[in-house]
């Protein structure tokens, strides 16, 4: 038995590990370094589809804070993915399946649909249909990969919105977009398609981070070496600015997907990464880490409100998490303009029971179009991002506004476009609100789309002219330094309705 020692090769640009192995005479694929930190080459693999099976596992046991592994309501359809009993090799073509309040397992894709993509969708006209079959082969490739994953995960269901949500249907769409908060925050996993722009591209490739073992002759033997390349690594909170940011995080919609969401695990262009409320991992295992009760940048306060004592989050505190997400959603693409505040309505629902929380349960805020009445005076802070720090950034999203109404001129939903909040932390609220409303479109998504909004402000304010464009805000000056915009109005308010 041969024993390699643990070494670290130094490089300007990377590091690489070579870990403790003992070869074994009988061992007829030596490798040098612990297998559970290689990358594999392409995200198909059968490794692969162990790993995520591993990381669910060990979540669902042995983690607390978590939510737990019982069955919980389906959601009003999921997708069969045709399991046959234990057999891992023969399956049957999935098929749309209505629970009618029954429970049990389900797995939730996150994923881009594209422009101009061949999606097979679920429609008045097709409905009955697919609740008899759906040919495997007709799905674009995202949907035959998702279906992949969860069959190797034995999970019965999953939740994908182009065959699950009546497409066409505005009535079934509206019932079922204001559910989004419970088919993501229910689901045991949700698979994220990172790197797909579309739902043809499929979830799995190549990763970047994948090495291929390579040969090397020791004593006589042939000892296969993979390397580990120690690299940086970017936590996928929404807080953040990441700095690659993939094609999924540039929708609006997945925005909610991600944060309601107990465990996700993303198929990213380099490796897998995984997710949860207890846990940070990725496939190299140089990112893992163990995500702690007060991590300023954790999502779990909104996704287990229950906590917000625990975690000391006051109702100030969580109005500061609240914009930082709407400065995060501002800067995603949506592709009808009309599904602005319909995209945020599972986050606004559950926010709701975090502010009850955050007060000790004692009462609600009122959401009106994207604000809270309770945190109004600096809600409606917001202005436009400044084009300097816009471009900077490379995002491909323009400041505009909707062809049609959809929100009240007072709210960011307003507008597309980044929007900024100064950090203004010792703000104090010099306004009475005396009347705000907003009329929701529907009686199923009361947080969601609106009709009209009414708001009515009683307060002191000071005449004066339009120093800045932006009611508050930081410009940037070719001296690099930054100066604060001014809060300046006119002789006189008026809203826009």
């Amino acid at each position: 038995m041969a024993k390699f020692h643990f070494s670290r090769l130094r490089h300007e640009l990377h590091s690489i590990f070579l870990n403790n192995w003992f070869l074994e005479d009988n061992q007829s694929l030596p490798t040098i370094g612990s297998a559970s930190y290689f990358v594999e080459e392409n995200s198909s693999s059968i490794q692969c589809h162990r790993q995520v099976k591993s990381w669910l596992e060990d979540c669902l046991e042995n983690h607390s804070s978590c939510s737990s592994q019982d069955d919980c309501a389906l959601p009003t359809r999921v997708v069969n993915v045709g399991l046959i009993s234990d057999d891992d090799l023969k399956y049957q073509q999935p098929f749309l399946f209505e629970p009618s309040g029954a429970s049990g397992r389900y797995v939730a894709l996150s994923y881009c649909w594209g422009k101009n993509a061949n999606t097979v969708t679920t429609t008045s006209e097709t409905f009955q249909a697919h609740k008899q079959c759906i040919e495997m082969d007709s799905l674009p490739k995202t949907i035959q990969d998702a279906i992949t994953i969860t069959r190797s995960l034995r999970i019965p269901y999953i939740w994908i919105d182009a065959l699950c949500i009546i497409q066409g249907d505005p009535s079934d769409w509206a019932r079922e977009a204001g559910k989004m908060c419970h088919v993501y925050s229910s689901a045991v996993l949700t698979i994220s398609a990172s790197n797909a722009s579309s739902s043809n591209e499929g979830i799995f490739g190549p990763q970047r981070f994948g090495a291929p073992p390579r040969p090397l002759s020791y004593c006589g033997n042939t000892v296969y070496v993979c390397q580990n390349v120690a690299r940086e690594h970017n936590r996928f909170e929404v807080q953040m600015r990441m700095r690659e940011p993939m094609p999924l995080n540039r929708r609006a919609w997945t925005l909610q997907e991600g944060v309601l969401s107990n465990r996700i695990v993303h198929y990213t262009s380099s490796e897998l990464v995984w997710e949860c409320n207890d846990r940070f991992l990725c496939e190299c295992g140089f990112a893992n880490m163990k995500i702690e009760m007060g991590d300023e940048i954790s999502n779990r306060s909104i996704r287990q409100p229950e906590l917000a004592r625990e975690m000391k989050i006051d109702r100030k505190i969580a109005y500061q998490k609240w914009r930082d997400l709407v400065m995060v959603f501002m800067e995603r693409q949506i592709s009808v303009d009309d599904d602005r505040l319909a995209a945020f309505s599972g986050l606004a629902r559950q926010f709701r029971r975090l502010l009850r929380a955050a007060s000790g349960g004692a009462g609600s805020d009122q959401y009106i179009a994207g604000l809270w009445a309770g945190d109004l005076a600096h809600g409606m802070l917001w202005s436009v991002e400044d084009d300097w720090f816009r471009q900077s950034r490379d995002l491909e999203i323009e400041y505009r506004r909707p062809k049609s109404w959809r929100a009240p001129s007072w709210s960011w939903a307003a507008f597309e476009g980044p929007v900024e909040y100064a950090p203004l932390t010792r703000l104090e609220s010099m306004i009475d609100v005396v009347e705000a409303e907003a009329l929701p479109r529907t009686m199923y998504d009361e947080m969601g789309q609106v009709t009209s909004a009414r708001l009515i402000l009683n307060g002191t304010y000071c005449p004066g002219t339009n120093a800045m464009r932006s009611l508050c805000y930081f410009q940037h000056h070719p001296t690099s330094k930054w100066h604060l915009g001014v809060i300046s109005l006119s002789s006189s308010l008026s809203w826009e309705y």
